[in-house]
């Protein structure tokens, strides 16, 4: 099974919001995105074009964190001081990391299917 090829004039397109980074940057996100998603024919996600939107997704995600909003701190407020100035930030933790932004919060509520396991019982009433 193929892989995701990266184009950035359709991810311009889909996420125009980024349509003044270069092509460079955005496919590095990618290929940070495909470190998070597998890409290849291991990955959880068969379906090619269901892989490409979660892996645009999460391009979109990453760009957003670290080429839009300047890659500074990273990670949900967890405390606040105002006498000599404190903030702490709860690290990248699963959920938290990706609900940082809408993007990261969608791809984490559509793969939901590929985190929870569970177990499949056959039940009848006529036994």
């Amino acid at each position: 099974m193929p892989a995701v090829v990266f184009d950035p004039t359709e991810f311009k397109t889909v996420y125009p919001q980024f349509k003044d980074l270069s092509a460079d940057v955005l496919g590095n996100n990618f290929i940070l995105a495909s470190s998070a998603l597998d890409n290849t024919d291991k990955s959880p996600v068969k379906d090619l074009e269901e892989r490409k939107a979660l892996l645009y997704l999460l391009t979109a995600h990453i760009t957003e964190l670290y080429n839009v909003q300047g890659g500074g701190s990273v990670g949900n407020t967890a405390s606040v001081s105002q006498g000599s100035i404190s903030v702490s930030f709860s690290g990248p933790k699963t959920q938290s990391w990706y609900s940082q932004t809408q993007w990261g919060y969608l791809f984490w509520q559509l793969t939901a299917k590929y985190r929870l396991g569970g177990r499949y019982i056959k039940w009848s009433a006529e036994e």
